[in-house]
């Protein structure tokens, strides 16, 4: 009674068994009924088969505690035959399939499983690749978007090397991510884990293929650059025509106008360097911070994923290994009951036939043997008990022995199913990692080629401004070079004024007030002229001020240049030794004409503009 006590209690607990307790939470409440009442028929049956060879037994005992005759032995033997029958009926419907519970808790404690079942993976469950298509057909459209890019450009320019460098970093992670569609195709695993990993570094790889090249960003300026250009070169072809026509204060207004052009074009071409610099952090320096920021934080999201993939699987073996043990352990204790058990149905069949034997026998000392006879009619009646108890044992163990195979093969299952997709699992962490890693060098490559571009183009511009500056300052420096000879013939024509004026104030002569008013003009002059002198040299001081960073630029990048300051120098000691030349020609034996005429020469050449020398 306790017995069936404790198995009633472990029901009201436990519930009945069902076909997917090892992968469902609960059961529908008609599926739970219907076992209950299995449960209650079996246990009625049992009862009523156990109650009838009892029954039986009893009336052989009243037999045997009667006064022997041969009606009592017949119908004795009758009992005996019916009760065999009944031995052999209630052995082979004897069933526990519904009274024991098919508990899955104590076969997991049993077996020392540390997984729960709902940390496993389902058999039922299918693979969810529709994250990892949508990254594949994203990138295949990138792909096919750049290739249409290349395509129509056609100038190979920079913007097509830009284009083309794109092409196979795509088809690389096209190759990969195939792989992994691949890998979770043959797998339990949701895709979304891994596919979420590739998001960020796809929108920096598109964000950077839509990035415009530096060199776009210094059209406008180039433009500027080019229309100010032609503007000087006419501005000095006309002053070249003013001074072949002998209209020198046009030719020196002329000289004005282009030094404020080329200054113009000196602020345009430094204007350069800033949009440079603009450019350099949009696509260079921040795409640089977000690669290294999205691989920082991918790779600490791909260490955590491939750790709890290496836990979960180290844990699978550990049960995996435990549940083995437990099988084999369980498998010889069952062998070892059942032929316990059998040996105890062997015997008990032995005691029977001997019971049988021995009532033969004492039906033939009836007189003699009675009351031993009423003592083996009671032995057999506990033999027959204890046959029943020990069929009841052997059917709870084989109920007992069938469910625990049942949930080690399912669980088994489970857990080699598990392992399987962890090391799935693990393979496509490593292939997303590759994919990523790939893309960020790849992008990090990129902004390398950038920045030695944007060297590049400062270095032209550099080379463009030095070209501007060597016209701009040998412009300034031709124009201070006349002045300073306009102002050396000034001061000699004081000198003669003076000395006119001396001897005509010895004489008393009235002209000497006309020399008087004379020099007076001459010396304000002057002063004009050395104002205007002063100006230019500051201009000047300033443009080598402007110009240092350029020829420090230059010196670094080892790019050979004569400096504008040299070039001056040597053009005005050209000048120099030209015009000794001159006066050595006059010092001579020539006549007064050709003296004359090397003056007005001399003049014209002071008030002509330089042509432009060639960097």
């Amino acid at each position: 009674m306790s017995a069936a006590v404790a198995e009633r209690n472990a029901m009201a607990v436990c519930g009945p068994p069902t076909s997917k307790q090892l992968g469902c939470s609960g059961m529908k409440t008609h599926e739970l009924l219907a076992n209950l009442d299995a449960a209650k028929k079996q246990k009625i049956q049992n009862e009523k088969l156990r109650n009838m060879v009892l029954d039986t037994e009893e009336l052989a005992l009243k037999v045997h505690q009667q006064s022997f005759s041969a009606k009592p032995h017949a119908e004795l033997s009758k009992l005996h035959a019916r009760a065999g029958d009944m031995v052999k009926d209630y052995r082979s419907h004897l069933s526990y399939a519904h009274l024991r519970k098919f508990n899955v808790s104590r076969y997991m404690t049993a077996c020392a499983q540390e997984l729960q079942v709902r940390e496993l993976m389902n058999p039922d469950d299918v693979p969810d690749l529709d994250p990892v298509n949508r990254l594949l057909e994203h990138l295949h459209d990138l792909k096919k978007h750049q290739s249409l890019r290349v395509l129509r450009s056609g100038d190979g320019g920079a913007g097509d090397a830009k284009w083309e460098w794109y092409v196979p970093v795509l088809e690389q992670g096209i190759q990969i991510v195939g792989k992994v569609q691949t890998l979770l195709a043959d797998s339990k695993l949701k895709g979304a884990q891994w596919a979420d990993l590739t998001a960020p570094v796809l929108g920096l790889l598109k964000d950077v293929m839509t990035q415009d090249v530096a060199r776009s960003s210094l059209r406008t300026l180039e433009e500027q650059i080019r229309r100010l250009a032609f503007e000087i070169e006419e501005v000095a072809e006309q002053q070249q025509a003013a001074v072949s026509a002998g209209e020198m204060a046009q030719a020196e207004a002329l000289y004005y106008r282009k030094i404020a052009m080329q200054e113009a074009l000196a602020d345009t071409i430094t204007k350069q360097f800033d949009a440079i610099d603009r450019s350099a952090d949009e696509i260079f320096q921040a795409p640089l911070r977000r690669v290294h920021e999205v691989h920082a934080k991918a790779n600490q999201e791909i260490h955590a994923l491939l750790r709890d993939r290496e836990v979960l699987k180290k844990r699978c073996e550990l049960d995996l290994a435990s549940l083995t043990t437990e099988i084999e352990r369980v498998n010889l204790d069952d062998y070892n009951v059942a032929k316990a058990a059998s040996n105890t149905l062997e015997r008990l069949n032995c005691h029977i036939k001997e019971n049988a034997l021995a009532q033969d026998v004492c039906w033939t000392e009836i007189q003699r043997l009675e009351k031993e006879l009423a003592r083996f009619g009671q032995e057999r009646v506990e033999h027959i008990k204890q046959l029943m108890k020990t069929l009841e044992q052997e059917e709870k163990r084989k109920i007992e022995y069938q469910h625990f195979s049942e949930f080690s093969s399912q669980h088994k299952s489970l857990l080699e199913l598990t392992i399987h997709n962890c090391e799935l699992g693990e393979e496509v962490t490593d292939s997303v990692d590759e994919f990523i890693s790939d893309n960020c060098n790849a992008i990090e490559r990129r902004m390398r080629d950038t920045e030695r571009d944007l060297e590049e183009l400062r270095l032209e511009v550099h080379q463009k401004y030095l070209e501007h500056f060597r016209d701009m300052y040998l412009t300034i420096g031709d124009l201070q070079y006349k002045k300073e000879a306009n102002v050396a013939a000034l001061e000699e024509k004081i000198q003669v004024a003076h000395m006119q004026q001396e001897m005509h104030m010895e004489s008393l002569n009235p002209k000497a007030k006309e020399f008087s008013q004379m020099k007076k003009d001459l010396s304000k002059n002057k002063d004009d002229l050395e104002k205007q002198i002063n100006t230019l040299r500051q201009k000047s001081t300033l443009y080598i001020e402007a110009f240092k960073p350029t020829e420090q630029a230059l010196i670094e990048a080892g790019r050979p240049f004569e400096h504008p300051v040299e070039t001056l120098r040597k053009m005005n000691e050209s000048r120099k030794v030209k015009l000794i030349a001159y006066h050595q020609l006059v010092s001579g034996e020539e006549g007064e004409a050709e003296l004359s005429n090397e003056r007005r020469v001399l003049q014209q050449l002071r008030l002509t503009p330089k042509p432009d020398s060639p960097t």
